[in-house]
């Protein structure tokens, strides 16, 4: 199998992520963090993305091609991977954004995982957010979500 393993080398794509599939890689992985995807979830993912600038006026195809590339890479690294490379390319004057959106949908309904817990720790390392502003920003975003 060595030798096909061989030559199946790089058909996957080595999808390469830019600074708008980061931040939406970070997202997706916060949806997913207490190990399922809801329809409500997903449908809040893209409303959120839709509304920020960084995604201003992308079409359904290009949010598709993002999303592409996003799970090639999830692939190739895995979840932990995946947030270390996106940590990376998400423009350093977005990665408290970052970690906002990605509380805020992770948040969401109100109970809050021990995996949840975990994802928003790894988080907040990855993205170099002080522990000081991790907590106004959870803060934050559990008052908004109370009612």
């Amino acid at each position: 199998m060595s030798n096909l393993d061989d030559a199946l080398k790089g058909t996957e794509g080595e999808a390469t992520l830019n600074a708008a599939d980061a931040f939406a890689a970070i997202a997706l992985v916060a949806i997913a963090a207490d190990g399922q995807v809801t329809p409500e979830e997903t449908t809040a993912l893209t409303n959120t993305l839709s509304r920020m600038k960084l995604y201003e006026g992308w079409s359904k195809e290009q949010f598709a091609a993002a999303l592409k590339r996003i799970n090639i890479s999830m692939r190739r690294l895995g979840i932990t991977g995946l947030i270390a490379e996106a940590a990376k390319q998400v423009d350093s004057g977005l990665k408290e954004t970052a970690f906002a959106v990605a509380s805020d949908l992770t948040l969401a309904d109100g109970v809050v995982e021990e995996t949840e817990k975990k994802f928003l720790d790894h988080l907040q390392t990855a993205l170099g957010i002080s522990e000081t502003a991790a907590v106004k920003i959870v803060e934050v975003i559990v008052i908004k979500n109370k009612g």
